[in-house]
């Protein structure tokens, strides 16, 4: 089956906010954005407010700072856009709570320690229908997302400026009213970033970015790779003679990794484990960068 659409879609969206200064030392930011997507005919209004307080305000400097509001994210344009969509959506929507501290260290040193929650609700779920394969579409989806970031922050001076930043957190979702809460594919324990950039002279400035990241949620299967068969792998042997190429199995030659479907000549690789069930390897990244 395919279908075809002409048309044209529109996402206008407006936002404002005001800076209140009721005293010297407490800063007040209120917001409110407001978005309009046509295909659904529906009108998104998210009020927000964060501000910071000066517990010190003079050098080594102490504030507090929070926030308070309501994001929202509209459906993709498949879920939303009929025959194979649901009119009906509306957007995913999401509470944002943080609260957090900041302190001066030395002029040019700051530190920062940050809470934060999330409530989700209104997610999109995907399902299929009791006799179709036609995917169905609901806003029944929960969550929720809660954590923790500590930033070590040198400020720009004449040459150098840095950050250390590390991001304790936890996000799960609910698949309907009553489901069991499981984390998402996406969730990420530990998060490091260290950054610099040094100005060199002569118009020349060197930077670097190292990420450590835990890897993301699978769903396993039986076998470890998607292409089967063996792997190659290159080994230096101790006495210093020429790298070799030796092969091994890439999947557990005692398990039995597919089923094989007869009529089509497909494979279906088995699960081995549920959504979710297994996390890839650490992931890390080093990138080097230099201008002129």
């Amino acid at each position: 089956r395919s279908v075809a659409q002409d048309g044209e879609v529109l996402y206008p969206s407006t936002y404002v906010e005001l800076e209140v200064t009721p005293m010297k030392r407490l800063k007040l930011v209120p917001g409110l954005r407001v978005d309009y997507y046509s295909n659904s005919d529906s009108v998104d209004v998210a009020p927000r407010v964060s501000g910071r307080f000066d517990v010190v305000p003079s050098f080594p400097k102490t504030s507090l700072k929070g926030g308070v509001g309501l994001f929202t994210q509209p459906p993709s344009f498949n879920e939303v856009t009929p025959p194979l969509g649901n009119p009906g959506l509306v957007s995913n929507r999401a509470m944002h709570y943080s609260l957090g501290v900041e302190q001066d260290l030395t002029k040019q040193v700051e530190v920062s320690l940050e809470g934060f929650y999330k409530q989700l609700d209104g997610l999109v779920l995907t399902g299929f229908g009791a006799t179709t394969d036609l995917r169905t579409y609901s806003n029944s989806g929960t969550g929720n997302v809660a954590g923790a970031e500590l930033l070590l922050k040198y400020k720009p001076d004449d040459r150098f400026f840095g950050w250390l930043a590390y991001t304790l957190s936890r996000s799960v979702r609910a698949d309907g009213p009553g489901a069991k809460e499981h984390l998402t594919s996406f969730d990420q324990t530990h998060n490091l970033v260290l950054l610099g950039s040094y100005k060199l002279g002569g118009g020349w400035e060197f930077g670097a970015r190292f990420r450590l990241v835990s890897g993301n949620l699978v769903a396993p299967t039986v076998c470890n790779s998607a292409a089967g068969g063996a792997r190659p792998v290159l080994t230096t042997p101790k006495d210093g003679s020429a790298p070799q190429i030796s092969y091994v199995p890439a999947c557990d030659p005692n398990r039995i990794n597919s089923i094989y479907h007869a009529p089509s000549g497909a494979y279906t690789q088995i699960p081995f484990g549920g959504v979710g069930s297994e996390r890839l390897p650490m992931f890390h990244s080093l990138d080097l960068r230099i201008d002129k």
